[in-house]
């Protein structure tokens, strides 16, 4: 049996300051994995993420007509949790945490707009009950009771196991699981648990926010010239202020806004200055140099591969065929075997001349002679009709 592993160590779906697992990624690699093999091992460590994402990735996975292994290596959250029910078989490291809560999202406008969004949470909570009831054996009610309350519900191995959430628990332990992971906020595992290195710096994703904001309503930036990143980021605020009065941008200014961004939970983004960006960007014509050759590399490898498949298929083929002739040549040679052995035939006869023991004279004899007397006539016959 062939198996390959894929792995969702991120949030799920994309967002502003982060570039999770999407389900369009993952169905593309999934349907590759599903080609060449008999049983795929899905690895997830996720704090969960967008809903809607997080469906697709679930039903892609459910749906698979190959055998498909979730594991928890970690933290299975909220969407990530979902996830990780979809598997056929559920397996767990000894040490993972599962997340089980109710859908969380916003709204702005009037209260009608706030109860149309309710509703379509709990249709969403719904969606997630179900999934959980179809592989735990329990009722939609039961579960909405145990776990979609409202609050958050962590559960360790041994807990979902006990519960019938997971079918196998494993020996190996986790690395990657925060040791207050329960008193975390969603910001707090999002930035924990993304592993996206995004090229653009944080001053270059907020200017273009701000642009593609601008096209729209022009008028913002008219009204708000001093306040493009609000009082959140001051010290961001003041360096962006020193350019534009011609200051000069110093090492410690650089560290002390990468400082106020990391203090606001924002890991992962960092303001570098133009001499740092700009080595980094010389150095990317090479590694694209180097992808390119790589895939090239793998092109040719999987080329080679499918000719190969193609002729082991044909020689599979050849020896099917041979396989069949030798049996029905087999069957056909002990069938005048048999034949031979029911009219008295022995080794060195010839059809005009069988040699038969003195004192033989059974009535298989006698058949037998009849039969070489009928055919020897008919042959005898067929003779006389060519000439004629």
């Amino acid at each position: 049996m062939k198996e390959a592993d894929i792995f969702i160590y991120d949030v799920i779906g994309g967002g502003f300051f982060y570039e999770g697992v999407t389900a369009k990624s993952f169905l593309r690699q999934f349907k590759e994995l599903e080609k060449a093999n008999d049983r795929i091992n899905v690895h997830i460590n996720s704090p969960g993420g967008d809903v809607w994402e997080g469906l697709a990735i679930a039903n892609t996975i459910a749906a698979s007509k190959k055998e498909i292994h979730t594991y928890n290596d970690g933290l299975a959250g909220s969407m990530g949790f979902t996830i990780f029910m979809s598997g056929h078989t559920r397996h767990a490291a000894k040490n993972s945490i599962n997340l089980i809560h109710n859908v969380s999202g916003s709204v702005w406008g009037n209260a009608q707009k706030m109860r149309e969004a309710a509703q379509m949470i709990d249709a969403h909570d719904e969606i997630i009950a179900q999934s959980i009831a179809d592989r735990s054996g329990l009722s939609i009610e039961d579960v909405k009771a145990k776990w979609l309350d409202y609050k958050d519900h962590f559960l360790t191995s041994k807990d979902a196991f006990d519960e019938k959430l997971i079918d196998v628990l494993e020996d190996y332990t986790s690395e990657n699981i925060p040791e207050n992971v329960q008193n975390l906020t969603a910001d707090q595992l999002f930035n924990h648990y993304s592993t996206s290195k995004n090229k653009e710096t944080f001053v270059q994703k907020i200017a273009a926010k701000m642009h593609s904001f601008q096209n729209s309503n022009n008028s913002f930036l008219e009204n708000n010239p001093d306040n493009m990143f609000g009082s959140k980021f001051k010290k961001l605020s003041a360096l962006v202020d020193g350019v534009k009065n011609g200051g000069e941008i110093t090492t410690e200014d650089i560290d002390a806004v990468n400082n106020e961004l990391e203090a606001l939970g924002l890991k992962g983004l960092k303001v570098v200055d133009a001499e740092t960006f700009a080595n980094v960007e010389n150095q990317l014509p090479a590694l694209e140099a180097k992808v390119t050759d790589l895939e090239g590399q793998i092109s040719a490898a999987n080329t080679a591969k499918t000719v190969a498949e193609a002729a082991k298929a044909t020689a599979e083929e050849s020896l099917a065929t041979a396989t069949e002739s030798i049996t029905a040549l087999t069957a056909d040679r002990d069938a005048m075997k048999a034949l031979a052995e029911k009219f008295g035939a022995k080794a060195g006869d010839t059809h005009t001349n069988p040699k038969k023991e003195k004192d033989e004279d059974t009535s298989e004899q006698e058949e037998g002679a009849k039969f070489e007397d009928y055919a020897h006539n008919q042959a005898a016959l067929a003779e006389i009709k060519n000439l004629g």
